[in-house]
């Protein structure tokens, strides 16, 4: 007799992977929550995750939108101007430091970043932290700033009101202003503004600043919403480019690597954390690249499928009328609305 005589099958290569195709691998994730219809979900983080609250809300669970299109706003347009990507217009959040400074700002107005691009030829006018939100800049600063304030409202409504919030992180590496602090979602001079060396600042955040920013995320929505549930998943998608002296494939690897390793440490020290593995369904030699495009970047709308039918796998039954989506989102979608995509575009501007 021996400690490993008795353990269930999933917890052996060969019985859980080995011998299945990959469709059959079961018991992928099990989380310590029950989610049904009346579940108030919120979803944030990297391009990834703006699949997750859509499919969410096709699947008939409750998507908690807290920031609301105007009703002049054709719902076939929403998206286009930043609604219904998040439950708050916030855009992407790549980091754990990002998603931090978002929450900070929520809570306490003397923390928002209120930087902004102004095009003295138009006049128009952008946020840094949502560099993409609309189609057009906004016609004023003071336009901008009450809407960079409706936002950080509603990032705050969307914590303090949900029951599980799902966050998707996607990347170590980023810029930030080397005066106040702040960080932005993508290089400026590439998306919005013009780069300027002495005051835009590379960092490839390393492990205990990943896990230390974390820990402060959590430890401020256990103060606003005590009853949290939260389940971190790592974004399966490479980085589009890096600033750091390497392989993009390499600097990839470390990106991902450290992330789910900050992640396990949350999932063993925090009750309330759980894990989702979107990033191993991608990335495991058992999948072999299946949900990857051609471009070994992308996922495919299959990928999607895949991984969110396993995610809903273990609350079907808590879910009267669970309903599988009829039609996914093609791969190229992922960065219809990522700005760490355009990095690529910018490289030849």
């Amino acid at each position: 007799m021996h400690p490993y005589k008795n353990l269930p099958e999933r917890q052996f290569w060969k019985s859980a992977v080995s011998v299945n195709h990959f469709s059959k691998i079961k018991e992928i994730w099990s989380p310590n929550f029950s989610l049904n219809a009346d579940t108030l979900v919120a979803s944030y983080g990297s391009c990834f995750a703006q699949y997750i609250g859509r499919r969410l809300d096709e699947a008939g669970y409750s998507w908690n939108i807290t920031e609301t299109a105007p009703g002049w706003v054709d719902p076939e347009v929403r998206r286009d101007f930043g609604y219904e990507i998040f439950p708050a217009r916030t855009g992407n959040i790549y980091t754990a430091s990002s998603a931090l400074q978002w929450l900070e700002g929520a809570v306490d107005k003397s923390k928002r970043c209120y930087e902004m691009s102004v095009d003295t030829g138009g006049g128009g006018v952008r946020d840094y932290l949502r560099s993409r939100l609309e189609p057009e800049p906004f016609g004023s600063v003071d336009e901008c700033t009450r809407s960079l304030d409706r936002s950080y409202d509603c990032f705050l409504e969307s914590i303090s009101t949900s029951e599980v919030l799902i966050f998707t992180l996607g990347l170590t590496e980023r810029w930030v202003n080397s005066a106040s602090g702040y960080e932005y979602p993508v290089c400026p001079g590439t998306v919005i503004g013009v780069f300027d060396g002495a005051m835009h600042k590379f960092h490839n955040l390393k492990y205990h600043e990943i896990l230390a920013s974390l820990q402060n995320f959590l430890a401020i929505c256990s103060r606003i919403n005590k009853s949290l549930q939260i389940v971190f998943t790592v974004s399966p998608v490479p980085l589009t480019a890096t600033f750091q002296d390497d392989h993009v494939l390499v600097a990839s690897s470390y990106s991902k690597s450290v992330l789910r390793a900050v992640v396990g440490e949350l999932v063993i020290e925090s009750e309330n954390v759980n894990y989702f593995p979107s990033y191993e369904m991608f990335s495991s030699p058992k999948f072999a690249g299946t949900f990857y495009d051609v471009n070994g970047r992308s996922v495919t709308q299959m990928g999607v499928d895949f991984v969110m039918e396993k995610f809903f796998h273990p609350f079907e039954g808590d879910l009267d009328n669970h309903r599988r989506p009829e039609t996914g989102y093609a791969g190229e979608n992922v960065d219809a609305n990522c700005d760490e995509a355009f990095l690529e575009f910018f490289r030849g501007a």
